[in-house]
């Protein structure tokens, strides 16, 4: 979970969450431990550069995935990778899209929306899709994280 990752997962929840119904819920989940987070320096020190306290986040031992999959009410956007963790293969069914610099490892479901582009991070896809489907939601925190990220 680097910085990549991090930026693309909450942006791209922003930007669902202001374009869509707003009976939905949009939560950015970082891959990783809360208790590791403090270990990836480069995310701690740029959100809070930008104002994001980490208290503010949701990481991947916070939320039950598969509870919300059994109750029907998971939907799944995958940024910066395409493969969910070998633990969390039951919950391909409910991956809608993916976002990644790489090339796909495996073929999504039918009901899938695939974006991938070797670019250098996942931020710029991340950011076209802004760009392209909302681009008055780019308020300078959000440009400062999308391009903070791209330069680095």
């Amino acid at each position: 979970c680097d910085l990549d990752s991090v930026v693309s997962a909450i942006s791209l929840a922003y930007y669902l969450a202001q374009i869509s119904d707003k009976r939905l819920t949009f939560v950015p989940v970082l891959n990783t431990l809360r208790s590791e987070f403090p270990l990836r320096t480069e995310c701690t020190f740029f959100l809070k550069e930008r104002g994001i306290p980490e208290e503010y986040l949701v990481f991947r031992d916070e939320i039950d995935l598969h509870a919300l999959y059994r109750a029907g009410l998971l939907s799944l956007s995958l940024v910066d990778h395409n493969v969910l963790p070998s633990g969390d293969a039951v919950l391909e069914e409910v991956v809608t899209e993916v976002i990644d610099h790489r090339p796909l490892e495996k073929r999504c479901n039918s009901m899938c929306s695939i974006i991938t582009e070797l670019v250098g991070s996942c931020t710029t896809l991340v950011t076209e899709k802004i760009l392209k489907g909302a681009p008055q939601l780019l308020d300078t925190q959000l440009a400062s994280l999308l391009h903070g990220t791209i330069v680095l």
